[in-house]
């Protein structure tokens, strides 16, 4: 019966997430025509601040945060998270206040509405396309440049295996280390409890927990960064299961 209606309520989810695209599309569209690129960080404000948290309200899905207080959110950051499932981006979203642009797959920009916004506002990259990934890399660096703080998955993909974290990338803290900007750290430890990849479709109402933690750049290098956010989210997520009954 579990199983069912998780099903169906990923059907409700991806429903309610393209009828808030619809909604929200004819405004965005607006903004682009009136004020061109001047209006991405009013559209990326409105995609954390309005978007994803009513679609977690609409979906009953509820994101609880450990150590944001410990975060000066007025600093830029190279924000990075593990990546589980096909609602991460939106709690991932919902859980920072602050406009940040995001490096997002190709593919996304065959979706209706949705690649029209990919292409104005966020950084795409094609994951099989080496000349492609250098290219994400310099301008989400230019991102940095214009003031935006810039959210990477550094596993590249959803992580489908039954392995805690995929290999990471290196382009996250290569900027990192070229910017001297601290890393933000979103760790969800419990993704599974409301989308399980190796499940899709799948999604169900409950809670997920996120860790911040900042880890600074100065005086580091890509693979010493790259190995210790590594082992921070790694040490996150073993911890949580370490106490959570099986």
């Amino acid at each position: 019966m579990l199983f069912l209606f998780r099903k169906l309520w990923a059907l409700y989810g991806a429903v309610l997430f393209f009828i808030l695209l619809m909604i929200s599309f004819p405004f965005i569209l607006l903004g682009f025509l009136f004020f061109g690129e001047k209006s991405a960080k009013a559209i990326l404000w409105y995609a954390h601040r309005i978007f994803s948290p009513i679609y977690l309200v609409l979906t009953l899905i509820r994101a609880r945060t450990h150590n944001k207080e410990y975060v000066d959110f007025k600093r830029q950051y190279v924000i990075i998270s593990n990546h589980t499932s096909s609602v991460d981006f939106i709690i991932n979203a919902a859980v920072h206040p602050k406009p940040a642009k995001w490096l997002a797959k190709k593919e996304l920009e065959k979706v209706p509405m949705l690649g029209f916004i990919i292409k104005k506002i966020v950084l795409s990259v094609d994951r099989g396309d080496g000349a492609s990934r250098r290219a994400s890399i310099k301008k989400l660096n230019a991102s940095m440049e214009e003031g935006f703080s810039i959210f990477v998955y550094p596993e590249g993909t959803r992580n489908n295996s039954k392995q805690s974290l995929a290999p990471f990338k290196r382009g996250a803290f290569r900027i990192a280390e070229g910017t001297q900007k601290p890393i933000l750290i979103q760790t969800a430890v419990n993704m599974p409890n409301v989308s399980n990849y190796l499940k899709d479709p799948d999604l169900c109402p409950g809670f997920v927990d996120i860790y911040f933690d900042v880890v600074e750049s100065i005086g580091k290098s890509t693979q010493e960064l790259l190995e210790e956010c590594r082992a921070i989210m790694m040490n996150r997520i073993e911890h949580y299961r370490s106490k959570t009954p099986v």
